[in-house]
C-alpha cells in the first residue's frame, strides 16, 4: 500500500492547490450536496441488508446485535463494493446512533466506522480509497463531537477513527478547518432541537 494518507485536505476540499484552500466550506457544501444519507441500506448484501435492520429497531439489545453481526460482516467481507454501497446508509444509522443512550452502542458505530475506513484503506483501487470523502460534509459534526463522549470507551472508538481517517495533527488542522462551517451549523442545528428547561 502507498503511503499517501487516507483523507488528506485536498481530498475534503477537492484541490491540493494553495489558492483553493482559501475558499469558504460553503463551496465544498455545494459540490457534496449531491451526496445524501439514505434511511434504507440499497445494497445488493441481503446480510448486511438484515443487520442494518436490526441497528435501528428501539429494543437497545437488538440494536447491539445488529452492530456487532455489521462489523463483523464488514470485517471478514472482501468486497469492497459492499462497504461502499452502505455508505449512505451508515452516515444516516450514524447520525441516529452516536446520540444513543447505551455508551456500547455509541462505541459499536465508531467501530464500526473504524472498520469502514480500514477496508476502505486496504483497497488497492485510489477511488476506492477516497469513498468517504464525498460523505465528510455529513459525518464531520457528530464524528468530532463523539471524540469527546462522556464515555471513555465511546471517545476513544470515535478518535481512533478519526486518526485512521486524517493522520496527523497538522492534517487534522486543516482538515477541521476547512470544515469547521459544517461543524458549526451542526452544533447550531443541535441547540435548536434541545429542548428548553
Amino acid at each position: 500500500m502507498s503511503g499517501r494518507s487516507f483523507i488528506s485536505f485536498g481530498d475534503v476540499s477537492g484541490s491540493k492547490s494553495a489558492s483553493s484552500s482559501k475558499k469558504s466550506a460553503s463551496s465544498q457544501t455545494k459540490s457534496s450536496s449531491s451526496t445524501t444519507m439514505t434511511p434504507v441500506y440499497t445494497g445488493d448484501h441481503p446480510q448486511l441488508r438484515l443487520a442494518t435492520k436490526k441497528v435501528l429497531k428501539k429494543d437497545p439489545t437488538t440494536r447491539k446485535k445488529g452492530l456487532s453481526e455489521l462489523n463483523e460482516i464488514l470485517s471478514a467481507n472482501d468486497d469492497i463494493q459492499d462497504t461502499i454501497s452502505l455508505l449512505p446508509h451508515f452516515c444516516y444509522i450514524f447520525e441516529q446512533l452516536w446520540q444513543d443512550s447505551s455508551h456500547s452502542v455509541r462505541e459499536s458505530v465508531h467501530i464500526i466506522l473504524n472498520t469502514i475506513i480500514q477496508n476502505l484503506q486496504n483497497s488497492e483501487n485510489s477511488n476506492h480509497k477516497q469513498a468517504l470523502q464525498p460523505y465528510m460534509h455529513l459525518l464531520i459534526g457528530p464524528w468530532w463531537l463523539a471524540c469527546s463522549d462522556l464515555s471513555r470507551e465511546a471517545a476513544t472508538a470515535a478518535t481512533n477513527a478519526f486518526n485512521k481517517a486524517i493522520p496527523g495533527p497538522k492534517r487534522q488542522q486543516k482538515v477541521l478547518f476547512y470544515l469547521a462551517p459544517c461543524i458549526i451549523r451542526y452544533i447550531h442545528r443541535i441547540f435548536q432541537l434541545t429542548p428548553q428547561l
